[in-house]
This record gives C-alpha cells, sequence and structure tokens, in this order.
C-alpha cells in the first residue's frame, strides 16, 4: 500500500488561489480519496461528502443541498469530524509489502516505488 499526501504549492500557503482553483483542488480530493466508495454507492456520495472537514467546498454544498431539501434520504451528521480537509489523498493499492522508496519522475506525472516485496511499481500522478 503506497499512501500519497498532499505537498500544497506556495499558492496554497499563502491563500493566492482563486476560489475555482480551491474547488478543482477539493473536487479532485474527493473523487481521489472516495473513489472505490463512490464506484460502489454513487447514491451516498451527498452524505460522503457531508462528512468530510467543514472548510471543504463539497461538505458546504451537501449540507446545503440537505438543508434545502434536496436530499430525500436519512441524513447521519458526523459531530466530532475534523474541522481541516486530511493531506492524505490517495492510497495506492499494489505492493504487498512495506514501500522502501518512492520518487515522482521529472515531468510530475509518474511516481516509481518500492518494496520490500522485491517490487517496483510505475504508477501514473
Amino acid at each position: 500500500v503506497l499512501a500519497v499526501q498532499a505537498k500544497a504549492p506556495e499558492a496554497a500557503k499563502t491563500g493566492r488561489w482563486s476560489e475555482g482553483q480551491k474547488k478543482i483542488q477539493d473536487v479532485h480530493r474527493y473523487i481521489a480519496q472516495n473513489f472505490r466508495r463512490l464506484s460502489q454507492e454513487a447514491s451516498s456520495s451527498f452524505q460522503i461528502a457531508g462528512n468530510l472537514a467543514d472548510s471543504s467546498t463539497l461538505a458546504k454544498i451537501s449540507v446545503q443541498h440537505w438543508q434545502d431539501g434536496w436530499m430525500r434520504m436519512p441524513w447521519m451528521r458526523w459531530m466530532n469530524k475534523p474541522s481541516e480537509l486530511d493531506p492524505l489523498i490517495l492510497i495506492m493499492h499494489g505492493h504487498t509489502a512495506p514501500v522502501t522508496k518512492v520518487r515522482f519522475s521529472t515531468d510530475g506525472l509518474r511516481i516509481v516505488s518500492s518494496s520490500e516485496d522485491s517490487s517496483v511499481r510505475l504508477w501514473d500522478a
């Protein structure tokens, strides 16, 4: 298992991203983190989004849709959910033993990883 953490660019750290760019980043993170669940349970997509950190664009939209009556299903409210998004973006399955090294390609499009299972994997970034 290979876990990928977000390394926020300087623009994200300084807050100089436009609101549109922040929304796109939130959607990308949401899909990457929840791809398996979404592909198996598409009907629960609003609930999954609503359980994201309160600072997430998708959590705000999801909760607003539920409050406005767009959702006609029971809603479970996570009372102690985190206030900030987790930097973990994606867990990539493939290695059967601990990962020993990870590197990005110079163009940033690929990730190569090696593991104690004596394998090397090439991933799309």
